[in-house]
C-alpha cells in the first residue's frame, strides 16, 4: 500500500546516519511511496545523492531553532509515518507524537545508548531518564543490531514489541558526484561479515 512518509534529519552532512536515511528515503521514493525528506539544516551541506526525492530544507543551525517549523510541517503535510534519526531529534519526535494521533512515529537509533550514558556525566545520565520516559510514546524503534535491542529492553524498559532490528543497508553510488574527490588517494575496501 502506498504510504505518505516523512523522514527527518538534522542535516545531510557526511555521516553514517545521514547515509542510511538518505538511502532509505530514496528507495521508498523509488518504490512509489509519497516521500519527503525534511532536513533541519542547510542545502549547502548535502553530500549524498537522492535523485528526484523531495527534500525540504529548514535552513536552521540547530533543532532548537526549527521546533515550530517542524511541527507546522507535520501538521501541514499530514504524513502517515514520520521516521527520524539521531537521539535529540528522536526525543523531540517522541514529545511531538502525542499531538498527531493519526500519524505513526518511528525512530532509528544510531548507537547503543547505555554505552553513551555510562561514560558521560550528568547530561548523558539525564538523557537516559528522558529516553526511558519518552521513547515509550513512539510506535516503533528501529535498532541496528540485536545488542541495541537488548539494551533498550534491559536499560530503558522499552517494550520489546516496539523494537525492530534492521541492519544498516549497503549503499553504493550515494555520495554526491558534484563533490570533488582526490583521485590520487589509494582506495581501501572493507568487508563486513555478520554471523
Amino acid at each position: 500500500m502506498k504510504k505518505k512518509i516523512l523522514f527527518i534529519l538534522p542535516n545531510l552532512k557526511a555521516g553514517g546516519a545521514e547515509r542510511v536515511i538518505s538511502f532509505l528515503a530514496t528507495k521508498f521514493h523509488e518504490n512509489k511511496h509519497e516521500v519527503t525528506l525534511l532536513v533541519l539544516g542547510f542545502e549547502k551541506d548535502k553530500v549524498f545523492e537522492t535523485g528526484s526525492l523531495t527534500i525540504v530544507y529548514l535552513n536552521r543551525p540547530r533543532l532548537l531553532f526549527s521546533v515550530f517549523d517542524t511541527i507546522n510541517f507535520i501538521k501541514k503535510t499530514k504524513p502517515s509515518i514520520v521516521l527520524s534519526n539521531i537521539s535529540h531529534v528522536n526525543i523531540f519526535m517522541s514529545l511531538v507524537s502525542v499531538f498527531f494521533k493519526n500519524t505513526k512515529f518511528f525512530v532509528r537509533e544510531s548507537s547503543v545508548l547505555s554505552v553513551r550514558t555510562d561514560y558521560g556525566g550528568y547530561k548523558t545520565r539525564l538523557l537516559k531518564k528522558i529516553i526511558s520516559s519518552y521513547y515509550k510514546k513512539l510506535d516503533a524503534i528501529v535498532c541496528q543490531s540485536q545488542d541495541m535491542k537488548n539494551d533498550f529492553v534491559k536499560n530503558f524498559d522499552i517494550n520489546k514489541n516496539k523494537l525492530h532490528v534492521i541492519s544498516n543497508p549497503i549503499s553504493r553510488h550515494l555520495l554526491n558526484s558534484n563533490k570533488k574527490s582526490n583521485k590520487n588517494i589509494k582506495r581501501i575496501n572493507f568487508i563486513t561479515v555478520v554471523s
